[in-house]
């Protein structure tokens, strides 16, 4: 199978040996057809003994789902529909665990999709929906039938096995089963939660879909076109089925926002709502929640807040909760002082944990030590930008203590002890704001310094100083031998 009129060297024809099905599909038994190529504007497939071709610029919808691996084997499939403006479809599959070749097919449908998404320009990428996971009837379907199974092998056994009077076996084995089934399809239905994904990064953020942000627009959808009698009906059962669950579970914790990838998921959560490109004068995060502060655009006092939580319910952390955007007026002049909008971006939140371990182990406090927070702001510049950081608070049996970081999470390089005198006393002919940091970026000072009021600038290397008016501050003591500040 050839592409003709392929000659883009950049992008250059290649096949892939998949197996294909003609239209979209997400089940099938036996894949009759295999083989597709990619080149630099156009995608090929064999239908039966026919070979078919279409340019990238007549998608109109690309789906990818993706399957998880639970106890019991493999469930779900991996694969990728690609949808024509001319009402036609194909599918490319990524087979699962079970082929014999698994291993390599994984990695040639890894392959196919991030080349078909790197041959995609602009316009494509601005008339293509990208979308992940199953269909709303599917998605649907398959949670109702996840929530009947819980009932059935999960909580039955739990509610019979007082009355038995003894560890019935059948009941122990049912409870077990019911377990590793209900986690399986639960997983499956996290990762394949109906959601809009980032070509840039296709297969990541495919498999990052949420359950209940995808409920929670499914209600809103469903509330607007209830009439008032179905309004009153869905209400009392809904009641009936939320008192029963909660009399059930009675099970509801926090996931704390320091562990291994639930502060990237709180944010991409809040993006989500926010939207991208969301301007922000602060983020906070404690083990608790995260919360966001963005400026108001047209200048007034106004904050709105964001703020977000990872839920777990039986040990799935699957449940994100996002509040806000809420309106904030009571900033105090003190709180929004040295601070500046910056844009949030997606990847602010991917290396908290890390950066959580090492402050515990840069503040040195003991055994026990832990995070408390951490805030990501961008100072004021006066002198030149500075990006934004993190400060992170640690508490330990031996105190309390900050260590900062740049915007990526690495930890700024741990200054030195002062050494002997001051290096500069700095006297204040007017009024002069001034702020001096420390080489890990610890402000020192920062406030207006009074007119003829002085500050010890401390002997260490990497000290800066930044100030509003430098011509109003004059060197009364010099020590020999140091250099200039910044």
């Amino acid at each position: 199978m050839a592409i003709a009129g392929s000659q883009d060297a950049a992008y250059p024809d290649i096949a892939y040996d998949l197996a294909t099905h003609d239209g979209a599909v997400m089940t099938v038994f036996r894949s009759p057809d295999n083989g597709v190529q990619l080149a630099a504007d156009r995608i090929a497939w064999t239908v039966g003994t026919r070979n078919r071709e279409m340019p990238l610029s007549a998608i109109v919808l690309i789906r990818l789902s993706t399957e998880v691996e639970t106890v019991e084997g493999p469930i779900g499939a991996t694969l990728c529909q690609i949808s024509f403006a001319d009402g036609s479809a194909v599918t490319v599959f990524g087979g699962n665990s079970r082929s014999r070749d698994a291993i390599e097919r994984l990695a040639r449908y890894q392959a196919f999709v991030n080349d078909l998404h790197r041959r995609l320009g602009p316009n494509e990428r601005a008339s293509i929906r990208f979308v992940a996971g199953f269909g709303g009837a599917r998605f649907g379907f398959l949670l109702v039938a996840a929530l009947l199974s819980v009932v059935l092998f999960l909580l039955t056994p739990l509610a019979l096995l007082p009355l038995a009077g003894s560890a019935e076996p059948r009941l122990l084995v049912a409870l077990l089963f019911g377990v590793i089934l209900n986690f399986g399809l639960f997983r499956l239905l996290q990762r394949n939660a109906p959601h809009m994904y980032d070509p840039h990064d296709p297969l990541g953020s495919a498999a990052g879909g949420s359950i209940g942000q995808t409920l929670r627009e499914a209600v809103v959808q469903f509330r607007a076109g209830l009439t008032p009698g179905g309004r009153f009906a869905w209400s009392a059962l809904g009641t009936a089925v939320i008192a029963g669950i909660v009399v059930a579970i009675a099970s509801h914790r926090t996931v704390g926002l320091f562990a291994p990838g639930e502060a990237r998921l709180a944010f991409g959560a809040v993006l989500e709502q926010a939207g991208r490109g969301l301007k922000v004068s602060k983020v906070e995060i404690t083990p608790q929640a995260l919360t966001i502060e963005a400026p108001d655009p047209g200048g007034s006092s106004r904050r709105s807040i964001w703020i977000a939580s990872r839920r777990t319910l039986f040990g799935w952390t699957e449940w994100d909760h996002v509040s806000g955007p809420e309106d904030k007026y009571d900033t105090s002049v003190a709180e929004d002082s040295g601070q500046q909008p910056f844009t949030l971006q997606a990847d602010d939140g991917d290396n908290l944990d890390a950066l959580a371990a090492a402050a515990i182990e840069r503040a040195a406090l003991g055994n026990g030590s832990a995070v408390t927070g951490m805030r990501l702001v961008e100072l004021t510049a006066f002198v030149r930008a500075e990006p934004p950081r993190w400060q992170v608070d640690v508490v330990g049996p031996r105190g309390r203590a900050q260590v900062f970081a740049n915007r990526d999470g690495q930890l700024f390089p741990a200054p030195n002890a002062p050494v002997g005198a001051p290096r500069v006393v700095i006297r204040a002919a007017f009024n002069t704001w001034m702020r001096v940091l420390n080489s890990d970026q610890t402000v020192l000072f920062d406030r207006v310094l009074e007119a003829g009021e002085s500050y010890a600038v401390p002997n260490s290397p990497g000290v800066r100083l930044q100030t509003g008016n430098a011509a109003s501050l004059e060197p009364e003591k010099l020590i020999a031998g140091t250099a200039a500040q910044d």
